[in-house]
């Protein structure tokens, strides 16, 4: 019995020793502590730990985090975190493909390695791996920082290893990012930590109507991680969302239609499903590290300025328009159900009305074609806020936000503008009205809105008329409520038309208003019933007019107290337009001609007339109104000079074009342009008016009156003149030429050759195109800014940034070292070209053209050109969310500073390449930009002062149209600087960074783009490699510094693609799927 006893307690010890190394295997498992022991053995992270934890004993600082980002562009950070199966990985993999889409994966380090071969076809198919730590733990907020620093080396020591790549990135499980766990992931190699919004799982559909829904509701920006494993946890789930259907216990609902299927199997199911909403919703998937570029700064506007500007001053609310004319408006919203609206356009088209839709951002990004064809068909525009959602319960920000931005989309796709706002149903309040006014719209509601039920009968949608219309009516429809949506329209129209109604629209409704206002308030009228003598006044009626005449000119003088007018000859904006002027309408058959191509080309011109024109050309002016141009006001400076004169004439001219078409005069010329005497400036202040000139003149006395379009075209164009610019207003005078036809042929040759060719044709299409717009919309347009740049709107982080002296401290090797640190060379320079250094300071100078390891490559571009090469670079780079290097060679920036305006509001870094591209070493012979084989010299003392003044004026040329400009918070004007030749002297070198500048930066890859024949010789280049005169190829390298050029391709106008900027559109994509990243270099060269 003793024997058995003892086997018993035997073999009891050896069952809890079991069960206690099982426990232990578990426990360590879930520390992470726990992978096999060829795992452990084959990914040794020690060093990289001690180096770690060294690192944060010197506080070096702490990763960043990654959230979502507010943007209007439809993309979203797709990620899928942790792993399945390795069939269900590979079937990921194999619908990622079929989709063509990127994504990130994060990956726990254990089964990462133990599943090593998925993980390298994920790097093979172009997706980036990056970390979820070692073993997807949760809570890691409550480690110690040397356990988190362990998890994390040996998490990215074993996907190095893997994938060739140390990760970036890292997404724990349920963790709160503290500053102690941020800290040890900055120390253990992370840049930023990642916080989701967005989760999903094999639960989280029933079916594709489910997912297709969510994806519409998705906000861009938004960062989407599915998890490869398991359910959501709690802390997965957004505040909005309950847990799946499937999930919840005691509910009752539909068994989802996947629920029999096995879990992984469900999985791959709803990744596929996803992955088809992406596509039909046309939501663009990019990497999460890449997320952060599509940040659009407007949502963080502030707009406390508009606020004390406006001062708490209420747009005035028009439902119903009021009118003397028998006017109604057609207004309308929904515009997403197409077939509705081609229903009513249609409708509208074959009855010759006119009628405004109200859109909102979501019409003006993904209903474009339906846009396009409203405006072209000669409707209004009405901005209906960005969302189109209610905004009564916002505060003055969001409110104003909502109008702003949109207002700022439909200027950036259309090229139009809007100045009438209609809320969510109509709904306001005085926060809602005091922003509208601050924006300077217009706020409209609507007066009938005779749908408020969808399952309304067409006959009780007509008796709501049963009171009949009132003048100046608004009647609202939305198309996507209503089922037979045209019926109604039809039937208010013939309803309306039966009680003698017309319909416009609601500008046009305004446009009526504002002038039955402007007649009954006019003093001018008499108001007795006096009977009028022969002459058709009463006695006493002339002298009394001429006394309030008088009285008028006299008080608008005092109110003025002596401020002279503005004039302006350049609009400083970056909108994409610019403006036609005339002139000389007296000349009618050139008049009828000129309306005839502006019609053909679609363009709206402006009109100046004057006083005398007014009275003998009433018609013409009524014509060229109804054509959609824009009338204004032409003083004749031989009888018009003293303020008494002009102001009545104004006046004059204001009164006499109300009356014949409506509108009101607001801008002066004379027909050529003069000093105008400060009493003539003055008059015209005191009117409310500017005066406007011209950049360009089609008008010229040296070529005379009997000029040819051969003579005019030669003495107009110049190198200069290849392209239109934005803001230019371009001015035709139409009773000049004997040639009645010669306007008209010069106005098509200048918009075909040198506005036209400016847009980009991508896949058939005209994109980025400029317009030709009246002027008081290109003089209103909300691009505009101050030049040269007010001096308290100067950034401090650049201003007073570039003077000689920053060396001064320095000398020996505490100078050549400022110098090697802050010099980027290239791999072709040569001892020869770089005179004045020692052959031990050579050996030490960096020569590679590079500066970082990172898969990331830098696009510049040197020099200067038109708006036609630069706006097509600037529209591909945009197409791709890429932000470039524009060096700017500054002597002609001055002619053109709108288009250096736009490169910064593009979001692209700008930096010096001088004004006069003085070389900064000395050479016997002239040499090409790139050549080092020539015998070089360092350049004198002398000549070292030149350049610094070369580059101070170049700096400050910048300053003036840039110095305002932020970019992510940074500002757009940066102090990197591009040499204008490879060979540099040290005396060279060390007067650029005596003025202040961080770096110079040649480069590594050049591919000749000014030498390349066409686009895809170019592309084929930067892809495949440059070839070198051994016979071997330079290729593309990770930190690659690509140096391109803005010039133009030709001295003359042409419709062909600028070659850079075509090549681009090839190469941007292919090398997006390779991984590649682009950058400013100011993310990584800051400071000195």
């Amino acid at each position: 019995m003793k024997t058995n006893l003892k086997k018993q307690i035997a073999f009891a010890i050896i069952i809890l020793c079991a069960i206690a190394i099982a426990a232990g295997i578990l426990f360590l498992k879930q520390k992470g502590i726990g992978e096999s022991l060829a795992v452990s053995q084959k990914y040794n992270a020690e060093k990289d730990i001690e180096e770690a934890m060294d690192k944060l004993k010197s506080g070096t600082g702490k990763a960043d985090i990654i959230t979502d980002v507010q943007t209007t562009d439809n993309v979203v950070a797709l990620n899928f975190k942790g792993m399945s199966s390795t069939e269900t990985n590979k079937e990921i993999l194999k619908l990622l493909k079929q989709h063509g889409i990127k994504s990130t994966f994060f990956l726990p380090g254990i089964q990462a390695a133990e599943d090593s071969f998925v993980v390298k076809e994920m790097v093979k198919d172009g997706h980036r791996v990056e970390s979820n730590t070692l073993t997807g733990t949760k809570n890691l907020e409550k480690e110690e920082q040397k356990e988190l620093v362990t998890d994390f080396c040996r998490t990215n020591n074993i996907l190095e290893s893997i994938t060739g790549r140390a990760p970036e990135l890292l997404m724990c499980n349920s963790t709160e990012y503290t500053e102690k766990l941020l800290e040890a992931a900055e120390a253990s190699g992370y840049k930023a930590a990642v916080n989701g919004s967005r989760y999903l799982s094999y639960q989280s559909f029933k079916n594709y109507e489910q997912v297709l829904a969510y994806v519409k509701a998705l906000d861009g920006g938004t960062i989407l991680t599915v998890k490869l494993d398991g359910p959501l946890e709690k802390d997965e789930y957004t505040k909005d969302e309950k847990p799946a259907p499937d999930k919840q216990a005691d509910t009752d609902i539909t068994e989802p239609e996947n629920s029999s299927l096995p879990e992984e199997e469900r999985l791959v199911q709803v990744v596929g499903w996803l992955l088809k909403a992406l596509d039909e919703v046309k939501v663009q998937a990019v990497f999460t590290a890449d997320i952060e570029n599509y940040q659009d700064e407007d949502f963080q506007k502030d707009f406390t300025d508009y606020r004390e500007k406006n001062n708490g001053k209420l747009a005035e609310v028009y439902t119903r328009i009021t009118t003397d004319k028998n006017l109604l408006s057609f207004s309308f919203g929904g515009i997403g159900d197409k077939e509705k609206l081609r229903e009513i356009l249609d409708f509208l088209k074959k009855n010759n009305l006119k009628a405004t839709f109200f859109v909102n951002g979501d019409d003006l990004l993904n209903n474009r074609d339906s846009i396009r064809t409203i405006i072209e068909q000669g409707h209004q525009i009405g901005n209906g806020g960005l969302t189109g959602k209610d905004i009564t319960s916002g505060d003055f920000n969001e409110i104003c936000f909502e109008i702003y931005k949109w207002d700022k989309l439909l200027k950036e796709n259309y090229g139009i503008a809007a100045d009438v706002f209609m809320p969510a149903y109509g709904k306001y309040n005085d926060t809602v009205r005091e922003a509208v006014s601050a924006l300077g719209y217009k706020l409209v509601s609507y007066s009938k809105n005779p749908i408020t039920d969808n399952n309304m009968t067409l006959q009780e949608i007509k008796s709501y008329y049963k009171n009949g219309f009132s003048s100046g009516d608004v009647i609202f429809f939305r198309l996507d409520y209503y089922s037979d949506i045209l019926k109604a329209v039809t039937d208010t129209y013939e309803l309306a038309v039966g009680q003698k109604f017309q319909f416009v629209s609601v500008k046009a409704l305004l446009a009526s208003h504002s002038v039955m206002t402007a007649e009954n308030s006019d003093t001018s009228k008499p108001t007795n019933n006096t009977p009028s003598t022969g002459n058709g006044k009463n006695p006493s009626e002339s002298s009394t007019e001429n006394e309030q005449e008088k009285n008028i000119v006299k008080q608008l003088r005092e109110r003025n107290k002596g401020k002279l007018a503005v004039e302006t000859s350049t609009v400083f904006t970056t909108d994409k337009m610019l403006s036609y002027t005339f002139t000389g309408i007296s000349n009618t058959k050139t008049v009828e001609d000129v309306l005839d191509k502006l019609k053909k080309l679609g363009a709206k011109g402006t009109f100046f007339v004057t006083e005398e024109e007014t009275g003998k050309y009433a018609s013409v002016i009524k014509k060229i109104s109804d054509g959609g141009h824009e009338i204004e006001i032409c003083l004749n400076p031989s009888r018009e000079k003293d303020f008494d004169t002009v102001c009545k004439s104004i006046l004059a001219v204001q009164k006499a074009v109300a009356e014949i078409c409506g509108q009101k005069p607001a801008l002066v010329r004379c027909a050529y342009v003069i000093d105008m005497p400060k009493e003539m400036l003055e008059a015209i202040s005191s009117t409310g008016c500017r005066v406007v000139w011209q950049d360009l003149n089609f008008v010229s006395s040296f070529v005379g009156k009997n000029g040819t379009f051969k003579d005019v075209a030669n003495y107009v164009y110049n190198e200069g003149n290849i392209s239109a610019k934005r803001g230019e207003i371009v001015f035709f005078r139409l009773d000049y030429y004997k040639d009645t036809s010669l306007i008209g042929k010069l106005l098509v040759d200048f918009t075909k050759k040198r506005v036209d060719t400016i847009a980009y044709s991508d896949n058939g299409k005209y994109a980025s195109a400029y317009e030709v717009k009246p002027l008081k919309e290109l003089l209103a347009c909300k691009a505009a800014y101050a030049y040269p740049a007010v001096s308290g709107s100067i950034l401090t982080s650049v201003k007073d940034k570039i003077y000689p002296g920053h060396l001064s401290d320095l000398s020996g090797e505490e100078l050549f070292d400022a110098l090697k640190k802050r010099y980027i060379g290239n791999p072709d320079i040569v001892s020869a070209a770089l005179p004045g250094f020692t052959e031990d300071e050579l050996t030490q100078l960096n020569k590679e053209g590079t500066f970082t390891e990172d898969k990331v490559l830098f696009l510049t571009f040197d020099d200067w050109g038109s708006d036609k090469p630069v706006n097509q670079l600037l529209y591909v780079l945009q197409k791709y969310h890429v932000k470039a290097n524009f060096f700017i060679r500054t002597n002609y920036l001055t002619s053109n500073p709108n288009l250096l305006r736009a490169i910064a509001e593009g979001g692209h870094d700008v930096g010096s390449h001088t004004d006069e591209h003085l070389p900064f070493a000395d050479s016997k012979t002239l040499q090409a930009e790139d050549d080092v084989k020539g015998e070089y010299t360092s350049i004198t003392k002398r000549e070292a002062a030149k350049r610094k003044a070369d580059l101070q004026l170049s700096y400050n040329k910048l300053l003036s149209v840039i110095g305002d400009v932020e970019v992510g918070g940074k500002p757009a004007l940066t102090t990197i600087f591009r040499p204008p030749t490879l060979a540099m002297s040290k005396l060279g070198m060390e007067a650029i960074l005596d003025m202040g500048f961080s770096h110079i930066v040649s480069g590594d890859f050049d591919p000749h783009d000014y030498a390349a024949k066409d686009a895809q010789e170019l592309a084929d280049r930067i892809l495949n490699g440059i070839k070198l005169e051994d016979g071997s190829v330079r290729g593309l390298n990770n930190g690659s510094v690509i140096v391109l050029h803005m010039s133009d391709d030709s001295s003359t106008p042409n419709n062909k693609n600028d070659i850079t900027a075509e090549a681009l559109d090839i190469v941007i994509p292919k090398l997006l799927q390779q991984g590649y990243s682009f950058a400013r270099l100011s993310r990584y060269l800051s400071g000195k």
